[in-house]
Parts: structure tokens; sequence; C-alpha cells
């Protein structure tokens, strides 16, 4: 019994050492989309309302964004580390997948911009997906997101100014 217990607290102590390393490796612009954790929403013209959820996942290591409109239900983005910098994966409701990476806006700590570098799924290179994702940071209850999405060689932004619901 004493030699179960022994290394289940080896194995705990070890655990405990990779999740704090692995803490030290974030980028500290990871903080700021930590931060984002809980319920949001944007009203859109016509009435409509995009309702967003935020929460940190796989041990938090990664925050999951949840986006939900009249249109879209659960469109999913998972954000990450990756090296020193972050990455995204948009799970999008047009049926496929950009990858991204993050480059912040100059030194201006309240924007985190994220670029498609591929897309997964994409049934012809004129259809439509999503190629870059902008967050500004206003303060802890607001925060405005940019999504440029491309359809037939043709960009669009749609803006979300979100308001923290809790």
């Amino acid at each position: 019994m004493r030699h179960w217990l022994s290394w289940l607290a080896v194995a705990g102590l070890w655990g405990f050492a990779l999740a704090s390393s692995a803490r030290e490796t974030v980028p500290p612009v990871f903080e700021r989309l930590e931060s984002l954790a809980g319920e949001w929403e944007a009203d859109v013209e016509g009435g409509d309302t995009v309702r967003s959820s935020y929460r940190l996942i796989a041990n938090k290591t990664a925050v999951m964004e949840t986006l939900n409109d009249a249109a879209h239900q659960d469109m999913t983005t998972i954000y990450h580390p990756d090296g020193e910098g972050l990455a995204a994966t948009h799970y999008c409701s047009s049926d496929n997948q950009p990858r991204m990476r993050a480059r912040t806006a100059g030194d201006d700590e309240d924007s985190l911009a994220f670029e498609t570098v591929s897309v997964t799924n994409l049934k012809s290179p004129g259809a439509r997906h999503i190629r870059a994702i902008v967050f500004r940071f206003e303060d802890e209850d607001h925060f405005t997101q940019e999504w440029t999405q491309r359809e037939d060689g043709v960009d669009s932004v749609d803006v979300l100014h979100f308001v923290r619901k809790r």
C-alpha cells in the first residue's frame, strides 16, 4: 500500500511540474483571451443578437469560443498557445475549418489579430471562409471582434461589439 501511495504522490508532483512549466511558456496575450471566460452578447443589424461563450478547456491550456445567432449554431473556435505564439482553429458553419496564427497589432496590447494560414475542407478556392479575426479589448466587460470572410475573392467584415452578460 505504501508503495502505491508513494507512486501516486510522485505522479501528482510530476503532473504539477508539467502544468507549471507549460504555463511559464504561455504568451502574455493569451491571458487576454482567458479573461473573456463567461457569457457575452452583441446586437447586430436587423435586431438579431449574437451570443458568445468563452471557457477554459484542457487544463486551462486552451480557450474555447462558441458563437450562436439565428443563422449559425455552435460555431466554435479553439485558441491555444503554439510555441511563443498563438494559434486558432475555427469550426465554421460553412463546413470548413480555417487555421490561424496570431499577430499583435504592433505594441498595442489591447488588440490581437488572427490571420488564416490554411483552410481544411474548403470546397473550392472561391468558397466562403474566414480570413481573419481581430479582437479589440476595451475593458473587462466590453470587447469588439472583427470577422473578415472571403467569398469569390471578395472580403467583407462583420463587426461585433460584445458586452459581458456573466
